[in-house]
């Protein structure tokens, strides 16, 4: 149990909103949404100054101080019934309590919570300048009200983030002395000790199998801002056995600063990222996992959300969390049902928002199963009792034609409008779809052995690497502000770098604005520049008409599979 293990945490580790004046976080494009999240749009501006930001024009005048800043005393009329943690809580209810350290937190149990058992418990982390009532308003942790003592229907329970599991949303450890109540997650040391506090009083009052870190959004400065995406890739790096169950950073982003990277190669993760994201750009997240891959961590994921911006999706979330359960499970039976679970397909958020389901996350798994060559194997080996059984291998070579014949059914399409015969290198912007199918399907089919030998017959891989080095060059010269420069540098760099998702978000529409600016005589933009335009036109309905095409093939995908009973 983790109760357990957590005893000897300190001694082997070496430190190296439902209320409150929440704001809508702004968006671009689509999803078009059926609303607006109760999420505050993370600022450099919002940062906590007793951790070091100076004087801001935001933040009432006050001394800087080093002090912590509990939460405010005051809850909300809204706010669950206080309850401390203890055994005879109602299952699937949800209630509120402060810790040790002064730290509001909202708990909900599993609503088949029995007595003597352990769960996985799943943390929430909320945006800069929110509070813990973030994770409840997005996230539905638990039975609707007012009906809370009544069974929940199946209906409910899919709408539920996380049912089966003890989930916790608790304020960050960092505020403003004169703004408690805007609470954020700073990266530095003495938030990541009392965040371990934190945890460890968790792992005492609540029957924990392992603990998941799930943290929301980024921006501004990590070490004086503290969003929660941010901040749990930095713990994990600073008190990995902490993070054992693995860590989902939504949003976030690199660390941008050096003190703020001890990152570590053994807690898997997971980072979800819009490419439409206009608070953090899509680039940064590519960044992120090329900074844990430049030192050997295999465990670290990007989980691309095409045509999704910086909105929280709770859906994929608890995707990215079942994917994590089967990279560090020790039951191979648990194994599959995470993969089971990943290949269900799930319906839209409440932003009208679908995905297709996580092929390359579930073929990692199957791999680990099967103990087939894979970043997962061999990470934690299954023993004893808990090796695959000769059903549950048959099982996950069942589901690996499935999604070999799937991946095969996309590259089919694709070779329809790819030209024939062609390499990547000779790729070129046509306007044709293959060029938002291949991008998309090579990432979600990532693993799959016929996706990978089609990549490899096309030289995908290596263009894709090389595209992705000139997109960092257009990020680098590109500036909202410089039109001229950045009309020519965006013309120059995009038939070069156009298999790159990491791309300004906001480069089309200044492109157009730029162009028509250009003919109206408002802007002297460069005569070759203007006739090269043409290519920023054909990469935009490559992109988007690929993708059309690549949901049209994956909305077909259907698995009725039953999950094998884990023991």
């Amino acid at each position: 149990m983790l109760r357990v293990a957590l005893a000897l945490l300190i001694a082997t580790t070496t430190l190296p909103v439902l209320g409150g004046a929440a704001e809508a976080q702004p968006t671009f494009g689509r999803p078009k949404g059926k609303g607006k999240p109760a999420a505050p749009s993370p600022s450099p501006d919002d940062a906590p100054r007793e951790l070091g930001n100076g004087d801001s024009p935001s933040m009432p005048d006050a001394e800087s101080s080093t002090e912590f800043v509990p939460s405010p005393d005051a809850w909300a009329g809204s706010d669950p019934a206080q309850k401390k943690p203890a055994r005879d809580v109602e299952p699937g209810k949800t209630y509120t309590w402060r810790s040790a350290d002064g730290l509001r937190f909202a708990y909900t149990i599993p609503i088949d919570y029995k007595s003597g058992e352990g769960y996985d418990i799943v943390v929430v982390c909320h945006p800069n300048a929110s509070d813990f009532r973030w994770g409840m308003v997005n996230h539905a942790p638990g039975k609707p009200e007012p009906d809370a003592k009544a069974a929940p229907s199946a209906s409910d329970i899919s709408r539920m983030f996380r049912p089966h599991a003890i989930v916790v949303s608790v304020d960050g450890p960092g505020a403003h002395p004169k703004m408690p109540d805007r609470r954020s997650f700073p990266c530095t040391q003495a938030a990541a000790v009392r965040f371990r506090d934190f945890l460890l009083e968790l792992s005492r009052t609540m029957p924990g199998n392992r603990i998941c870190l799930y943290g929301y959004g980024g921006g501004g400065d990590p070490e004086t801002g503290g969003a929660g995406g941010t901040f749990v890739a930095y713990f994990s790096g600073v008190f990995p056995n902490l993070a054992d169950g693995g860590v989902v950073a939504y949003g976030g982003g690199e660390l941008t600063s050096e003190a703020a990277k001890p990152i570590q190669t053994y807690v898997p993760a997971v980072y979800i990222h819009g490419v439409k994201n206009t608070i953090v750009p899509f680039s940064s997240a590519l960044r992120a996992i090329e900074a844990h891959r430049s030192i050997g961590n295999r465990l670290v994921r990007l989980r691309a959300l095409r045509a999704f911006n910086d909105y929280p999706n709770p859906v994929r979330v608890s995707e990215s969390i079942d994917y994590l359960i089967g990279a560090r499970t020790d039951k191979a039976a648990e194994c599959l049902a995470s993969v089971e679970a990943l290949l269900t397909p799930k319906s839209v958020d409440e932003y009208d928002y679908a995905a297709p389901v996580w092929y390359a996350g579930a073929r990692e798994l199957l791999a680990r199963i099967l103990n087939e060559p894979g970043p997962l194997t061999g990470a934690m080996p299954f023993e004893g009792d808990a090796v695959p059984t000769d059903e549950v291998k048959t099982r996950a070579r069942a589901l690996i034609s499935l999604i070999d014949a799937e991946a095969t059914k996309h590259i089919g399409v694709i070779r329809e409008t790819l030209p024939k015969g062609t390499k990547a290198t000779d790729l070129y912007l046509d306007g044709g779809p293959w060029l938002g199918h291949l991008i998309a399907a090579r990432d979600d089919f990532r693993g799959v052995k016929p996706m990978d030998d089609f990549a490899k017959e096309l030289g995908l891989d290596e263009a894709i690497a090389s595209h992705a080095l000139i997109a960092e060059t257009l990020q680098e010269a590109w500036s909202p502000t410089d039109e001229v420069s950045s009309f020519a540098a965006a013309i120059e760099h995009i038939p070069h770098c156009f298999l790159s998702e990491g791309l300004p978000v906001d480069l089309l529409a200044r492109m157009k604005g730029w162009k028509r600016k250009a003919l109206g005589a408002e802007l002297a933009l460069d005569p070759e520049s203007l006739e090269g335009y043409e290519n920023i036109t054909n990469w935009d309905d490559g992109y988007r008409k690929g993708l059309d095409a690549y949901e049209k093939v994956w909305r077909g995908w259907r698995f009725e599979g039953k999950s094998l009973t884990v023991p």
